[in-house]
């Protein structure tokens, strides 16, 4: 649902939300929380929900951040969007079990058709974060908050991330157990494009299926860091072959190039396979 690609847009500013309608990324969250001053919430509000009505996204997947369960603001932010049908989730920040049980009984009154993505930001959200996959049928994905979460810490946020790498390896494992989709926190460094592809990549080989940007010129890099590359595409179409061609034999395991072929190969294959849209 979520692609590789999910671009953060103030819902209180229509020429960026029309920007990023033009831009090609797969998903367009739409902020109502930090993006948004607290004098301004109301405004911001009207104005996403008025932009929804008016435009037109093609094929792209709309989230809106709402404000935190229990802020001023939540109440009146979900049910302005509850049965706005262009949405196809709400990104809920500051997720934990109890947040994400509160959310979904609130659309649930609304009769809402929309989903739910928990955004992981804190230490309590990344312990809860099984139980509040499991505690609401609406729950299609996770957003990882790499700032919010080692603040919550009380430790330093560096730009190679290894003090978020235990979280992220927690969370990619739980978002393949429950076959949902994973996306990884934002880069905030806007200028670091070095470090921002090779932050992709470490998001990439944690088995991560997408990454959240805040700025258009770190969208390129990203898409082409979660894309196979052509001889990795070559690979997995070779490996495909020969399995479809083994498999008349009933031959479970085969040699290929020197290489042992077993079932697991064959899955990451189709995985990469399934990654480049093929």
């Amino acid at each position: 649902m979520l692609g590789s690609v999910a671009i953060f847009v103030p819902g209180i500013s229509v020429k960026k939300m029309g920007k990023a309608i033009t831009l090609p990324v797969d998903s367009i969250y739409f902020d109502l929380e930090d993006s948004v001053a607290p004098d301004q919430k109301d405004e911001a509000r009207d104005c996403l929900r008025n932009f929804l009505a008016a435009r037109d996204f093609g094929q792209k997947c709309l989230l809106a951040r709402v404000n935190s369960v229990g802020s001023p603001w939540w109440n009146q932010d979900v049910a302005a969007l509850a049965g706005c049908r262009k949405l196809s989730a709400l990104l809920l920040p500051n997720a934990d079990l109890a947040s994400v049980s509160i959310l979904t009984d609130q659309l649930e009154r609304f009769d809402s058709h929309l989903k739910i993505v928990p955004l992981i930001e804190t230490a309590r959200g990344l312990e809860e974060a099984r139980e509040a996959v499991l505690v609401s049928s609406r729950v299609s994905g996770l957003q990882f908050g790499g700032e919010d979460y080692t603040a919550s810490l009380g430790i330093r946020r560096t730009l190679t991330g290894e003090e978020i790498a235990y979280a992220r390896v927690r969370l990619t494992n739980l978002a393949r157990a429950y076959n949902l989709d994973m996306m990884d926190t934002p880069f905030t460094a806007i200028q670091e494009l070095e470090l921002l592809a090779a932050d992709c990549r470490r998001a990439v080989d944690m088995g991560f299926t997408g990454k959240a940007v805040i700025h258009p010129g770190h969208i390129e890099i990203v898409r082409q860091a979660f894309r196979p590359d052509e001889a990795d595409i070559e690979k997995a179409r070779r490996l495909i072959a020969a399995y479809e061609q083994q498999t008349g034999e009933r031959a479970g395991v085969f040699a290929l190039d020197g290489a042992m072929i077993d079932a697991p190969i064959i899955q990451r294959a189709r995985n990469t396979l399934k990654k480049a849209g093929l």
